[in-house]
């Protein structure tokens, strides 16, 4: 059962800071219209409810694990409404997923394989990824007991899910390149549900973590952080720094943040929905101090901005413009989930940067 706990008065005070928000980090695309509707939800239902009825909010920042049947549908639907389906197709393809789930063990699929066998694949693909390259082991990714986020499937002792172990990947990615033995602070540019930090944090508890999102968004990374490792969460608002803490920050503060030691900058999905000259607002912060930067972003296609109805997209070249003064690519591959690659956008490149000098 899941431990999260709502606690309105948190809300408010980080509602209260975020409005007080400094200027030069506008809120572009949808994000507006998206805060609202998640603030709106936060204080009408709260979390634990927003969980139990699989959110598509709470999806969309890694906070809910939904089925392999709830995407499929959610994927059908999707392909019909632009055309790639018609509707007879649509309607044959969700009977068939009916069936299909409700004989899991069954090789329906081609290749005589069966949806428990791609659960079971995905994590046998992790973890061979995390011996190769001498990772931590991909048991910690495990799904912690003080949190029931949706669908998950058993493995030995413990409980998965296809976000959390596509977050080792990512980790994976990172420590092919860097001993993150050697890292004292992470800091993450829209943290989501905190789940990258909760998997590094496990296998890397000396790490102090700094969070910078905005305010419905952060509020519920504190809340699901607070219920899976309460013991290594600061309080919101404090003034100082404390090691081996995650702390957490609305996305304004990080003008004036000078974070301690060597430093991984963490950013997934984020900068996709930032107009070109607020993200560069960003990394002319994020660049002076942090030693590594990391970045999971679409960079080959301007659909993001078709479709939020933006001025422009960020893409490879204006990382590269970004960052080219004082930092080195040093890797970069196809952002891989355990079975496939990131279909949204056509498809997701992650980079790692590293700071020369």
């Amino acid at each position: 059962m899941t431990q999260i706990v709502d606690d309105f008065i948190l809300l408010e005070k980080i509602m209260a800071e975020f409005y007080n928000g400094n200027s030069r980090f506008p809120l572009d695309g949808p994000t507006p219209t998206v805060l609202d509707d998640l603030y709106l939800d936060l204080t009408v239902k709260g979390l634990p409810k927003m969980i139990a009825e699989q959110s598509r909010q709470l999806n969309n920042l890694s906070g809910i694990s939904y089925s392999p049947q709830q995407q499929m549908n959610y994927n059908i639907n999707k392909y019909t409404e632009d055309g790639r389906l018609s509707e007879k197709e649509k309607a044959v393809m969700l009977e068939a997923s009916k069936i299909i789930f409700k004989k899991p063990d069954l090789p329906l699929l081609p290749y005589e394989i069966s949806f428990n066998d791609l659960d079971q694949t995905s994590y046998l693909i992790s973890e061979l990824i995390g011996m190769n390259n001498k990772l931590p082991h991909v048991s910690n990714a495990a799904i912690s007991e003080n949190l029931n986020d949706g669908y998950s499937f058993v493995v030995g002792p413990e409980r998965y899910n296809y976000s959390q172990l596509h977050f080792y990947l990512r980790y994976a990615f990172c420590a092919k390149q860097i001993d993150f033995d050697k890292i004292d602070t992470i800091v993450e540019i829209g943290s989501g549900s905190g789940r990258a930090v909760e998997l590094i944090k496990r296998m890397h508890p000396h790490i102090t973590f700094h969070l910078f999102d905005l305010g419905p968004q952060l509020y519920v990374a504190n809340r699901y952080l607070n219920a899976v490792m309460p013991d290594d969460c600061a309080e919101f608002g404090i003034s100082h720094e404390t090691k081996k803490k995650i702390h957490f920050h609305c996305h304004h503060e990080i003008e004036d943040f000078k974070p301690s030691g060597k430093v991984l900058n963490w950013n997934t999905l984020v900068f996709c929905i930032l107009e070109k000259s607020t993200a560069k607002t960003y990394f002319d912060i994020l660049k002076s101090f942090s030693d590594w930067i990391y970045i999971s972003e679409p960079m080959t296609t301007n659909l993001a901005s078709k479709v939020y109805n933006m001025n422009s997209q960020i893409l490879q070249k204006d990382y590269e413009e970004f960052l080219c003064s004082t930092h080195e690519l040093i890797s970069q591959q196809v952002d891989r989930k355990p079975l496939g690659n990131i279909k949204m956008w056509d498809g997701v490149n992650q980079m790692l940067w590293f700071k020369d000098g």
